[in-house]
């Protein structure tokens, strides 16, 4: 008896899985805490995350079968999976990847809609390093955001909450709500980044980043080719 409670618990024989345990379609099992990762599966099912899934499951198809030993492994994984050497089955990427070798962010093949290759082409840091921000892009290695997460709008790069004084600034797009289509106050719209940029300090109104793109000037201030200068100064 007690040999058999602690056989079920182990989840794993000798010469496969239990019946009636979380691991019982496994061939076989990996030395690991409590033998509950599968390395082999019987034929017909699939590797996926250290344990053997059916037809029926989501990721299936995403193991590319080799089953010329007598039970299953995987010889290739498809997007958002990698192939483990050690327990020769697929494993998910990161959230942030589309293609990867490796659990991590910084093992990322490819990236994901909406996440930013950076210079080094493993890391998709979009998500990562931007707060509540869902698409990114750079500009000379400065990552800015584009479109954030509901009841943010970007403002000057970054995901601003509703209750921040910028966020009126913004006027979300009627159907990417979580972008700007233009821009009012001291902020100019940037069509590239679907976000709103403060002015230049001179002006109260512009088009652009620079001191000669005022639309407008403070009291006081006209506007000169652009540039806002107060006569007699």
């Amino acid at each position: 008896m007690i040999f058999a409670i602690l056989l079920l618990l182990t989840f794993c024989s000798t010469t496969g899985c239990v019946d009636g345990s979380p691991t019982e379609s496994c061939y076989k099992c990996a030395d690991a805490p409590n033998n509950t990762i599968c390395i082999a599966c019987l034929k017909d099912m699939r590797l996926i995350n250290g344990a053997c899934v059916g037809s029926g499951d989501a990721n299936y198809s995403k193991c590319i079968p080799d089953s010329s030993n007598g039970y299953t492994v995987c010889s290739s994984c498809t997007d958002a999976f990698y192939l483990d050497p050690l327990f020769f089955g697929c494993f998910s990427c990161h959230e942030s990847c589309s293609t990867c070798s490796g659990p991590t962010h910084f093992d990322c093949l490819t990236c994901r809609v909406g996440e930013l290759e950076s210079t080094s082409p493993s890391s998709c840091p979009c998500n990562l390093t931007l707060e509540n921000c869902r698409s990114c892009g750079s500009d000379s290695n400065v990552i800015y955001c584009k479109t954030c997460a509901d009841n943010y709008l970007p403002i000057n790069g970054k995901c601003v909450a509703s209750s921040d004084s910028t966020y009126q600034f913004c006027i979300p797009d009627e159907y990417h709500p979580t972008s700007c289509a233009s821009c009012t106050g001291p902020y100019y719209y940037d069509p590239n980044t679907y976000s709103c940029f403060e002015c230049h300090e001179t002006c109260l109104t512009c088009t652009g980043p620079g001191a000669d793109a005022c639309l407008t000037c403070p009291t006081g201030g006209v506007s000169v080719n652009g540039a806002c200068a107060i006569p007699g100064l």
